[in-house]
């Protein structure tokens, strides 16, 4: 009998080894993914995919889905993605890369639709219990914003990144609302709002940084909406900074920070500060836009100095700008 030498023997064990702790590997991957996805069905939700490959073999785990969607009766999120390819190492086991081709998302009863020929996504657990969620387009340049609140046209965007982290526990809040949920910043640069020929807009910079506090909305229902409110939960906005314009006397600036919630009707409830670089323009974009579809002048607060702090209320279905009732605001849900 033919003895083999005891570095073949050694490397024979540690391919069986690695064979198993990959399969052990992917095998708790397949049944956290099953969890997901019933924990998701209990809250309504409905995902479905056409197919599902394993690959990667040797030096990765790749799980590949493809003709994804998820939807759910309530219109909370309506997506659908050619392909989703969720990507881990063996000795990374609770950090996954997604890499999402083909995506197209409704959000909110489809008052937000955008889509995205690709989205490269990072879900990190730490050992401290946070997750962190990162999703960039890699400056694809082919992200397009079709709807959403106060947008007239399309948006289109070279790059952008959405950062997310969730607390292991929900510690005791210091001040008089609930603890956070959720840490999330956005950023987007390269921007344009209009089919690319005059007149269009250029979004030179946008940047937003915030928390979501109260029980998390898993559904976009008006009793759930109400409850969260009640349950003091609302998103503060710390940072809104936003530059249009190619670099001049034209370009304006916008910085806003503040909190937002609503109340037991379902109208928009907060309070903002906003200082403005270029005030002509941003009132033009005011009484443009959508946002508002009963809305006034902004004519008292145009003669202002520039950068002047200007105080935004929104309570019981109007907004009062600078103490000056300006818009009125339908009701979340009719």
């Amino acid at each position: 009998m033919k003895r083999f030498s005891p570095i073949i023997l050694i490397i024979l064990a540690m391919a069986i080894i690695y064979t198993g702790v990959r399969s052990t590997v992917i095998t708790n991957a397949e049944r956290s993914l099953r969890t997901a996805v019933r924990s998701l069905e209990d809250q309504g939700y409905t995902f479905r995919f056409d197919k599902l490959e394993q690959g990667g073999f040797p030096y990765r785990i790749a799980l590949t889905f493809t003709d994804v969607s998820l939807t759910d009766t309530s219109n909370t999120i309506e997506g659908t993605a050619d392909e989703i390819v969720l990507i881990s190492h063996i000795w990374t086991p609770n950090h996954w890369l997604l890499n999402v081709k083909g995506l197209s998302l409704d959000l909110l009863d489809r008052g937000i639709s955008l889509s995205d020929d690709f989205v490269a996504i990072s879900h990190k657990v730490y050992d401290d219990g946070r997750t962190v969620i990162v999703a960039d387009s890699q400056e694809a340049g082919d992200f397009i914003l079709k709807r959403a609140p106060g947008l007239t046209q399309s948006m289109t965007a070279e790059n952008w990144v959405f950062s997310t982290v969730l607390p292991a526990k929900r510690q005791a809040s210091d001040n008089l609302y609930e603890a956070t949920i959720a840490d999330f910043r956005l950023q987007v640069a390269g921007g344009e709002i209009g089919d690319g020929k005059a007149p269009h807009e250029y979004i030179a910079g946008l940047e937003i940084t915030g928390s979501l506090t109260g029980e998390g909305l898993t559904r976009w229902q008006e009793k759930q909406a109400v409850q969260w409110s009640s349950n003091g939960g609302l998103i503060d906005v710390k940072t809104f900074n936003i530059l249009v314009g190619r670099k001049g006397p034209n370009q304006a600036a916008l910085g806003t920070s503040g909190t937002l919630s609503v109340d037991a009707q379902t109208n928009l409830l907060g309070t903002f500060s906003v200082k403005a670089q270029n005030m002509s323009y941003w009132s033009k974009i005011f009484e443009s836009s959508n946002l508002f579809p009963r809305r006034g002048s902004l004519a008292h607060i145009q003669s202002l100095p520039e950068k002047t702090e200007i105080g935004i209320m929104m309570q019981g279905g109007a907004v009062l700008i600078a103490n000056r009732q300006v818009a009125l605001t339908d009701r979340l849900f009719d």
